[in-house]
């Protein structure tokens, strides 16, 4: 991030052999080492999508209100329900694509940059699932309690987006490094850098919710026409 940072302000580059600058700073990976604990960590990443492909899978077939006589959902005309089979959905898959990753991970026979790109999307993915599965469980909720309880179901749905706090620190990262720019560069330069930063990440973080909103209203307009 900082090389990429001082690339972007212009910054002035030394004259060095780059050969004696690897043999001095860049530090050689251990790839024993560093296997281990792509192993390690496969395993408790696994769990957890794991967890949650079981959890999307069974809500699948015990969706909120129960089946009427008719073997139809009771509450499938409302949109609210619409929302959890959706996020339902998006979870299971984001979860199986997470367990996929890690295969790649934790297998040694890959060279070592395969096996940690294929992590880092495992992570990203079983992130996803675990926020699209907030989504459903919170509309699932609420197209239950509504009926009886509204603002029981509107103070659940509030607290389901407590878990989401963990955006803001990747957030704050980024913003650090671009307002670091933004004083290097000049505001007539580098406005735009922070908003687009800001909004990138967001994009990267909220996504499944994107997709959510798009499906769930492309669907209500088919339905309508």
């Amino acid at each position: 991030m900082i090389y990429k940072g001082l690339k972007i302000a212009n910054a002035k580059h030394g004259n060095h052999r780059w050969d004696l600058f690897l043999k001095k700073h860049n530090k050689k990976v251990d790839e024993e080492v560093e296997g281990k604990k792509l192993t390690e960590s496969t395993q408790t990443i696994g769990v957890g999508s794991v967890l949650i492909a079981t959890v999307a899978f069974a809500a699948a077939f015990a969706p909120p209100g129960d089946y009427g006589d008719d073997g139809a959902p009771r509450l499938a005309d409302r949109y609210a329900f619409d929302v959890f089979i959706i996020a339902n959905t998006l979870a299971f898959i984001c979860a199986g694509l997470s367990v996929i990753s890690l295969t790649y991970a934790g297998v040694a026979a890959f060279d070592m940059r395969t096996r940690m790109i294929s992590f880092f999307f495992s992570a990203s993915f079983n992130a996803c699932s675990a926020r699209s599965l907030g989504v459903a469980f919170a509309f699932g909720m609420y197209v239950v309690l509504a009926p009886v309880a509204r603002t029981t179901a509107i103070a659940a749905g509030v607290i389901t987006v407590l878990p989401l706090a963990d955006v803001a620190w990747f957030i704050f990262v980024e913003a650090a490094g671009q307002v670091v720019l933004l004083k290097r560069l000049g505001i007539a330069r580098a406005w735009w850098r922070l908003p687009c930063a800001i909004v990138a990440d967001l994009l990267m973080q909220f996504w499944p919710y994107i997709v959510i909103v798009v499906v769930v209203s492309y669907s209500k307009i088919r339905g309508v026409h």
